[in-house]
């Protein structure tokens, strides 16, 4: 397997969320002239949610490792690359409370101080449009800004899941 995204990545001018956010550092230098936001969260709501959605979905890779045969191969290498890029490479294996909020504080840390000021914008959506506008260089939207990605929006996508 390869560990080359820029395929994946072709035509697309940013990302969001796992796996990339995976590879920030990797991102960052490869494009130094690229902006960088680091959206914040309350770690102990970022906790439950995480708790609620990806990491619940650890417990079913764990019935899939006992019954190989019963699942799509597709979902069953999604779910492996899920299991080694949060669980084994990020969390080192432990979803626990403490260990996730620890590793949690520590990457937005690690963003903030290797980011130059320039490149990073410290963002919590409650802020709205305008600061997220304003350092991308863009007119703010008329819409509302949107709130998606919920854990309900989340478990919808699994089935009988919540």
């Amino acid at each position: 397997e390869s560990s080359d995204w820029r395929p994946m990545l072709k035509g697309y001018a940013s990302t969001v969320d796992w796996p990339t956010t995976y590879l920030w550092k990797e991102f960052a230098a490869a494009h130094p002239q690229a902006k960088i936001v680091l959206t914040l969260r309350d770690p102990e709501a970022w906790y439950e949610s995480a708790a609620a959605t990806i990491f619940a979905r650890r417990l079913e890779f764990a019935s899939m490792r006992a019954s190989p045969d019963a699942v799509d191969p597709a979902r069953r290498r999604h779910m492996e690359m899920i299991n080694t890029l949060i669980v084994e490479n990020t969390f080192g294996g432990s979803l626990d409370k403490d260990n996730a909020i620890a590793v949690f504080n520590a990457h937005n840390e690690e963003v903030r101080r290797l980011v130059p000021r320039k490149r990073l914008l410290v963002h919590e959506s409650g802020e709205g449009w305008e600061p997220l506008c304003d350092f991308l260089g863009v007119p703010v939207p008329a819409s509302l800004y949107p709130k998606v990605n919920t854990t309900d929006d989340f478990a919808s996508h699994f089935p009988g899941k919540r």
